[in-house]
């Protein structure tokens, strides 16, 4: 017979995170869609402790495990798509539209694989000529509240950096016409703004930044700046992979030029999932609210504790940034799931390490953790190794199904935004306990954002800086 559910407090992670900087998990389809199945369609027996898909769905605040509010989803993976948790939102999320560019540049967008090879006429005639705009357009003025516009990385052509791949269909394209395809999409976007939302800009637009090095970023600046949108959103080398000093640097030149005052009231870094950064953008936000603008928000990206989950069952365990440095990185762990443990007649608690009691398993009797980490998070908590294993054949090649991939999802989630919060908590609470470096650091983003002669005082304390987030220049 089955146990009941054990009562356990809603976690409100939206409330927790108070007045820091945003960070927003990048939602993956596979898994917005399987939170709106009937449990049936996640294995035959009944999910344990009777979860329901809809217990995964954290970001419905009346969640009985825990709520946040925010989710990132791309246009690309989620453009005429079925039923899922994004387009059944009911309005009191938070959803950031990604455009998808990257996927446009490495040729993963569908329909832009097949323009391999063309030259720079034929590929510009291609994407003038396609639907793909108004796809994505379309998609996110129906489900976002923000959403990045539709650029073009110069990273994926001929002119760009090392990284650029060898097979982006826009490999023959040059910068100058890079840029000029991203200015016609935002004038497309201007020309059919409100079109599926009965006239009104329900969705705001965050302008996007790029550029492989300075002089780039200048040209691509200079290009899309007379835009009137509502934000702006740092890309590549203009937000993390040109460290803490172009992110300052791009921010700071903009507030002189009042393009993040009111009504440019949000700030979007893509990719970014570091704990480290975490306190030294909030430490910019509050001091930008001060000196700027008091509605602005910054906020960050990252898809990891989807796609680490999904692909190779790598949890997430709680992080407790403090003094330490060693604190200040994302834990994991590999999620065992062998025969051995398939079968094991004892049940091993996700939320302990070690079996407790008398009752022991044979790992425990040898004095050898079955995890590497405790899984304490609300949903996972409640669950044995045995409960996420559904395929219990001696040489099955993937004993984790459905179930079992949710429930990872969903504690790497709920982790590491936990993890994000605390890391702020620990550099702006009471009693600070961060790492000496990080907590000059947030100082110094204070004193610098302050000053009237800003640009000195960052190239002052730019090794600073970048030291406090390990970030080393390519």
């Amino acid at each position: 017979m089955q146990q009941g559910v054990r009562a356990m407090p809603t976690i409100d992670l939206t409330a927790l995170n108070k007045d820091y900087s945003v960070y927003i998990p990048s939602m993956q389809f596979g898994s917005a869609h399987n939170l709106m199945m009937p449990a049936k369609k996640w294995q035959d027996e009944p999910l344990p402790k009777r979860l329901d898909p809809y217990d995964f769905n954290y970001l419905q605040p009346n969640n009985k495990h825990w709520h946040y509010k925010y989710a990132l989803a791309s246009a690309e993976t989620f453009r005429g798509k079925e039923r899922n948790a994004i387009s059944a939102r009911t309005g009191k999320e938070f959803i950031l539209g990604d455009s998808g560019g990257y996927q446009i540049g490495t040729g993963n967008f569908r329909g832009v694989e097949q323009w391999r090879g063309l030259n720079e006429e034929e590929i510009s005639a291609k994407w003038r000529g396609s639907n793909m705009r108004e796809e994505i357009v379309r998609w996110c003025e129906i489900n976002c509240d923000y959403a990045m516009t539709i650029d073009i990385p110069l990273w994926c052509c001929g002119e760009g950096t090392k990284e650029s791949p060898d097979n982006s269909p826009f490999k023959s394209v040059s910068i100058e016409r890079m840029i000029k395809l991203s200015v016609e999409n935002l004038q497309y976007l201007c020309d059919v703004r409100g079109r599926w939302s009965s006239g009104q800009h329900n969705c705001k637009y965050l302008n996007v930044l790029q550029g492989n090095d300075l002089a780039q970023e200048q040209l691509w600046f200079d290009a899309v700046k007379g835009f009137k949108l509502d934000g702006w959103s740092l890309a590549g080398s203009v937000g993390r992979m040109g460290g803490p000093y172009r992110v300052l640097n791009r921010l700071l030149k903009m507030a002189d030029l009042g393009l993040l005052d009111n009504g440019y009231d949000w700030v979007h870094l893509l990719m970014l999932g570091e704990l480290r950064w975490s306190p030294i953008i909030t430490a910019l936000q509050r001091s930008l609210r001060k000196k700027v603008n008091d509605k602005i928000t910054i906020s960050y990206d990252s898809s990891s504790p989807y796609m680490s989950a999904g692909r190779l069952m790598i949890f997430n365990a709680s992080t407790q940034p403090d003094f330490d440095e060693r604190n200040w990185s994302h834990r994991t762990g590999k999620f065992p799931s062998t025969w051995g443990y398939a079968t094991s007649v004892n049940p091993m608690r996700l939320n302990n390490t070690m079996c407790k009691g008398k009752h022991k398993c044979v790992m425990c009797q040898k004095g050898q953790p079955h995890l590497p980490h405790a899984l304490t998070s609300p949903i996972a908590s409640q669950l044995n190794v045995q409960d996420l294993i559904s395929d219990t054949r001696k040489y099955a090649q993937r004993r984790i199904g459905k179930f079992g991939e949710e429930v990872l999802i969903n504690n790497n989630v709920f982790e590491v935004v936990y993890g994000m919060i605390k890391a702020n908590d620990a550099v702006f609470g009471k009693t600070p306990n961060a790492p000496a470096v990080i907590l000059e650091a947030c100082d110094v983003v204070a004193d610098i954002v302050g000053s009237e002669k800003w640009h000195s005082k960052l190239l002052q304390h730019q090794r600073l800086i970048e030291d406090a987030v390990w970030f080393k220049s390519i």
